[in-house]
C-alpha cells in the first residue's frame, strides 16, 4: 500500500524551484479563495452510499518561467442520502507542479492527500496522478476556456482493498477584469476510482467558485 505524506513530496517540488534569481524572469505570485460543492458516490455490489456538502479553501500558487507550483487545501462537512447515515468531515490538501509547453498547454504531477472522518472511522486516501491542463480564449482575451485531466496510477485507501487506478477531469471558465489583478472561476471537476475485480466503485464531483488574486 502506498503511503505517501505531503512531508516526501514537498522537497522535491523545492528543489525543482530553486533556479537563479534575475529581474527578467521573477517569480509570481498568485492567492485563490474557493469554495465547492461536494458529491461522493461509493457503489459496492449490493449497495451504494451517497454523502454531499460544501467545502471551502484556498491555494497559493507560485510560478517562474514555464514552472508553476500549487499548494490548495479544502475543508467542509458532508452529510448522506439518508438519516442513517452520520455527517462526517472531508477535505484535501494538493500539491501539484506544472510545466508549460505552450501557451496553451501543461503538464505535470501532483499529489493529494483527502481524508474523511465521522464517529464511525477514519478514512485516508493518497493519490499520485500524472496532469494535462488545457486553455483557450473563448472570442475575448478577458474570458478563457480550461480543461483538465488527471490519471492517477498510485492510488492507496485505509479500505479493504486499495483502488486500481483513477482518472479525473475538469472544465471552467476564467473571466477576468481589464488592468485588475483578481479574477473568477466557474469549474465543474469529476473523479472515479476503480477497483479490481469490480469489488467497488467511487466517484466525487466538485462544482467550484474561485477567486484569484495576483499579489
Amino acid at each position: 500500500m502506498i503511503r505517501l505524506q505531503i512531508r516526501d513530496v514537498l522537497p522535491i517540488a523545492m528543489l525543482a524551484a530553486v533556479q537563479p534569481l534575475d529581474a527578467q524572469n521573477p517569480i509570481r505570485v498568485q492567492a485563490t479563495a474557493i469554495t465547492s460543492i461536494v458529491h461522493e458516490r461509493a457503489e459496492i455490489p449490493g449497495d451504494q452510499e451517497e454523502t454531499g456538502g460544501t467545502w471551502v479553501g484556498g491555494a497559493v500558487t507560485a510560478s517562474r518561467g514555464p514552472l508553476r507550483f500549487e499548494l490548495q487545501g479544502l475543508r467542509g462537512q458532508m452529510s448522506g442520502s439518508s438519516a442513517a447515515m452520520v455527517e462526517r468531515e472531508g477535505g484535501e490538501m494538493r500539491i501539484n507542479g506544472l510545466v508549460r509547453a505552450s501557451s496553451w498547454f501543461e503538464a505535470g504531477a501532483a499529489y493529494t492527500a483527502r481524508t474523511f472522518s465521522s464517529t464511525e472511522g477514519y478514512q485516508r486516501w493518497s493519490i499520485v496522478s500524472l496532469t494535462a491542463a488545457l486553455q483557450t480564449a473563448l472570442g475575448d482575451s478577458l474570458i478563457r476556456g480550461v480543461a483538465r485531466a488527471s490519471f492517477s496510477p498510485l492510488v492507496s485507501a485505509t479500505l479493504p482493498q486499495d483502488p486500481s487506478t483513477g482518472l479525473g477531469t475538469e472544465v471552467g471558465v476564467v473571466a477576468s477584469l481589464p488592468h485588475a489583478p483578481f479574477s473568477f472561476e466557474a469549474s465543474y471537476r469529476f473523479e472515479r476510482y476503480s477497483f479490481t475485480n469490480d469489488a467497488r466503485v467511487e466517484e466525487l464531483d466538485w462544482v467550484n467558485l474561485a477567486v484569484h488574486w495576483k499579489i
